[in-house]
């Protein structure tokens, strides 16, 4: 054969392999596109979805559930497309009470439902299911789970509720018993605490949530039994009165939550609110045998007659068997920015506090009351500039309508934890710098500098915060130290310092 014959042949068979090969890598080169951008939709989608959920707020600022998308009948609940139109998106949404990470979409399906109000109580997660598709016909799959904030999602571990030691040598704790068996109606009962170091975690049966809404749950509850939870409740099922138990129920809402709200009064008892919500009715907790592990609690009266003996509500304070102390992951109730208290970032229990008969300012646990606008706990009330703006006092008033205002130690450089104590006087007209202070709230360049209370000129550079010294059972001498970013010296922090986001994101 002429060579120039071979040359032509031998060219042309590489050519069709080029040609060949170089179609098989167009071909991939579109697959991979496509499969890229089909994923890129389900991305988008997931966004979109995450935007939309967080969009379902009330105008005042909280979530509403009520806004949140409902899954329609056989199709998803967020549409749309991506990129230039020509790759779209669909996702459903499907709410529940428990986390689904990890779960099958068996389980999902299972434990879910597709509009957030068909749900026995307000949603804790939201499953998203993101399918991506081009024009191509490439498909690809994302689900992600959601975490809703939720009013009970504060700064709460769970911590004991004990009677306070007056006059006992047992140091005993609030206790559920064994929660593989906890039900829904069983008595508490007043056990040792365990631990008995309160810088330890509480065991699970003795670890309660005093929440915002002033129901007290036990936190370790078994969600798949008790949806809603267990709250601190009464063995009656009419209005409360004297002798009935204190007992754990499915925490209620509406109409009957009044029966789960309890407050802390001034003589540190815990109440119920009266019919109209103006004060406290007149029913305390009553460890009915003090300084006795296992004994029940009732509720006395505050015209007493308990059975055991125990003398009226508010009469003998403190004592071992109606005044009580929370440990600081137990929470601080109602109380916060709302009420004007000043709730303790590190003790999370416990408010800034002013002891008229010690002439001290300290932590000491959250009062309460029905009414938001009660000021029968002047003590706890503070008046303090709004965060970001100019220097101001913090004061409060007493109830004949004087201020009193904080000062700050007068050595700034004291090392000793008694140079370093606040005090507190009657406002002058003209306020000295060691009565101004900044309220930094949360809008800081980093957290370390968020919620504190600061002082100015000779004093900047301080900030207020516990000292670590007690002063009585119940409270922490409050002063000044160098600033940090110590939970110590962060007041009315928020806990849910994270938006509500999507976490576990996998391919399907």
């Amino acid at each position: 054969m002429p060579l120039a014959m071979l040359i032509v042949i031998v060219g042309a068979g590489l050519g069709l392999l080029m040609s060949n090969a170089l179609l098989v890598n167009i071909t991939e080169t579109r697959t991979s596109s496509g499969r890229a951008a089909s994923l890129l939709a389900a991305r988008s989608g997931l966004s979109s979805a995450l935007g939309t959920l967080r969009a379902a707020r009330l105008s005042g600022g909280g979530g509403d559930t009520g806004e949140l998308p409902c899954l329609p009948a056989g199709g998803p609940a967020v549409t749309g497309t991506a990129g230039s139109g020509s790759s779209a998106y669909a996702v459903t949404i499907r709410y529940l009470l428990l986390d689904p990470e990890g779960r099958s979409l068996a389980w999902v399906q299972a434990n879910s439902r597709p509009c957030a109000d068909q749900l026995a109580a307000t949603p804790n997660f939201a499953h998203l299911t993101a399918v991506g598709t081009t024009a191509g016909g490439n498909r690809r799959t994302l689900s992600a789970t959601y975490v809703f904030k939720t009013e009970g999602r504060t700064n709460t571990a769970g911590g004991r509720i004990k009677v306070l030691d007056v006059g006992g040598t047992n140091r005993l704790c609030l206790d559920a018993g064994n929660l593989a068996t906890v039900y829904s109606g069983i008595p508490l009962r007043m056990r040792l605490c365990n631990p008995a170091d309160f810088a330890q975690p509480a065991v699970p049966q003795q670890r309660f949530g005093y929440q915002p809404n002033a129901t007290i749950n036990l936190v370790g509850a078994d969600p798949a039994r008790f949806p809603t939870g267990l709250c601190v409740d009464t063995s009656g099922v009419g209005a409360q009165a004297l002798n009935q138990k204190l007992v754990l129920k499915h925490c209620a809402s509406g109409s009957g939550l009044a029966r789960q709200q309890w407050y802390i009064n001034t003589a540190s008892g815990f109440f119920g609110p009266n019919a109209d919500r103006t004060g406290f009715n007149s029913f305390c907790w009553s460890v009915q045998q003090r300084d006795t592990d296992g004994s029940e609690i009732l509720l006395n009266s505050t015209s007493g007659g308990v059975t055991g003996g125990n003398s009226a509500c508010n009469t003998s304070f403190p004592n071992n068997y109606q005044s009580w102390h929370l440990d600081g992951p137990t929470g601080s109730g109602p109380a916060g920015p709302a009420t004007r208290q000043l709730v303790n970032y590190e003790t999370f229990s416990r408010c800034f506090d002013y002891d008229s008969i010690s002439n001290i300012v300290k932590t000491f646990p959250c009062k309460g009351h029905p009414d938001p606008a009660s000021t029968s706990y002047w003590n706890q009330i503070w008046y303090l500039p709004e965060p970001g703006q100019a220097a101001g006092p913090v004061y409060y008033l007493t109830t004949g309508g004087t201020k009193r205002c904080i000062v700050a130690p007068p050595n700034p450089h004291a090392t000793d934890s008694e140079d370093l104590k606040a005090g507190i006087v009657d406002c002058p007209a003209v306020l000295p710098r060691n009565m101004l202070f900044v309220n930094r709230g949360a809008d800081t360049p980093t957290f370390d500098e968020a919620y504190r209370i600061e002082g100015t000129g000779t004093w900047a550079g301080t900030c207020m915060g516990t000292l670590g010294r007690q002063a009585g059972e119940q409270g922490v001498v409050v002063g000044f130290e160098p600033c940090t970013g110590h939970a110590a010296q962060k007041w009315n922090a928020d806990a849910r310092t994270a938006a509500g986001g999507l976490t576990g994101v996998v391919e399907r």
